[in-house]
């Protein structure tokens, strides 16, 4: 049995069943109020909600049984700097003690990227009401925010960060493997790509909000190219889905390239005339390119945190 619990403009609503067949609506709450976000705080069971009030403004609530009480929680702190009054909470977030949570409102930012569990990957836009649901264009930007997430929880000593990070990673790797790059993940009819360029909640684009070039459309799954990019060890390069060599970002194409064939990458990379992306360190990627032809690509073995396991190179810190 599978519950899920559902934030609408009318309320909470909690929906309980079985994959493959029809969820019932079991219970409700906060009828005819906005509840933006709702979730479980994975350590201890209890329910958290962010209700909108027209009158009291912007709430957090708990339960430990549906049945039961909704409470309001203490709080909110906003910063001491903040120049304007809270208008929602739109995420939550569970903090590294037991008694405290974060929460991303507005005006203002989310302590990290919102993040959907159910499906595994971020949204861009956090919890927007498209009409077609929430949307991610740059699945590889998503990855590397986790990254980066690891990356500070080891400068600062932050075990529970660099755990935080390592988890949201995982998942938003193997998430952007399966349906940005599309490794195992079948089509619907009439889409005529293996990769996507915009996935929503109820439909898969070919396109960028930027660009409808394909190099652009393939490309933006490939920045920042950083060691973090190897989550795509194994998946076919993507400079092999154009019918030409690209005519922007050539540079990450050779970085892609490089986990599967580092000899061609390094020939696009000393072609005339490279188009490459602006933010994009050229030194970085003559290294990245480098050590692909010395180490191989990552073996798939565990590793600990900070270090990888090459088919040639055998077991390497990352930089």
């Amino acid at each position: 049995m599978t519950q899920l619990l559902v934030g609408t403009k009318k309320g909470l609503f909690v929906l309980e069943g079985t994959a493959g067949k029809p969820f019932e609506v079991t219970a409700r709450a906060f009828a005819g109020e906005p509840v933006e976000f709702a979730t479980r705080d994975p350590r201890s069971g209890r329910m958290l909600v962010a209700v909108t009030s027209a009158f009291y403004g912007p709430k957090i609530f708990y339960a430990d049984d549906l049945a039961g009480e909704w409470k309001q929680a203490s709080g909110v702190e906003l910063p001491e700097d903040a120049e304007k009054p809270l208008e929602r909470l739109w995420t939550i977030e569970p903090a590294e003690d037991d008694g405290h949570l974060y929460a991303g409102g507005a005006p203002g930012l989310p302590p990290f990227r919102v993040f959907n569990a159910y499906l595994g990957s971020s949204a861009a836009s956090g919890f927007a009401p498209f009409a077609d649901g929430n949307n991610q264009e740059s699945s590889s930007e998503a990855v590397a925010a986790w990254e980066a997430a690891v990356r500070w929880g080891l400068v600062r000593h932050d075990d529970a960060l660099v755990r935080y990070g390592v988890t949201h990673y995982a998942l938003e790797a193997a998430t952007a493997r399966r349906y940005w790059l599309g490794e195992g993940q079948p089509r619907r009819a009439g889409y005529a790509h293996t990769a996507a360029g915009i996935v929503w909640d109820a439909k898969t684009d070919f396109a960028t909000w930027f660009d409808a070039k394909p190099e652009s459309i393939l490309g933006i799954q490939l920045l920042p190219a950083t060691f973090g990019s190897l989550y795509r060890a194994g998946v076919s390069p993507r400079v092999r889905s154009l019918d030409a060599p690209p005519r922007a970002w050539a540079d990450l194409f050779a970085a892609d390239l490089a986990m599967s064939d580092p000899a061609a990458a390094r020939r696009m990379l000393d072609g005339a005339n490279l188009p490459r992306e602006d933010s994009t360190s050229r030194g970085l990627v003559r290294y990245f390119v480098a050590a692909m032809a010395v180490l191989g690509r990552p073996g798939g073995k565990p590793a600990p945190v900070g270090s990888l396991d090459f088919t040639r190179g055998g077991r390497v810190s990352t930089p």
